[in-house]
């Protein structure tokens, strides 16, 4: 995170994890648990934003998913 150091995000094939120990520790964000997550973007201008792109196969389709409590 732009803001703090210790919250840290990983995109995966398998999701998406966040961490908030600086990287000790992972946790998976249910609501996106078990999709593949091709792009992640923190906004800068609000930190409590988190925009996910993810797809479940190769080709697509994709879709955006967008949270505003940082992926709780």
């Amino acid at each position: 995170s732009p803001r703090n150091a210790q919250r840290l995000w990983a995109a995966t094939r398998s999701g998406l994890f966040r961490s908030i120990d600086g990287g000790a520790s992972w946790t998976i964000l249910p609501a996106i648990q078990g999709a593949r997550v091709s792009t992640l973007a923190i906004l800068p201008e609000s930190h409590h934003l988190l925009a996910v792109q993810r797809t479940n196969n190769i080709s697509g389709p994709f879709r955006t998913m967008l949270s505003t409590d940082l992926g709780q």
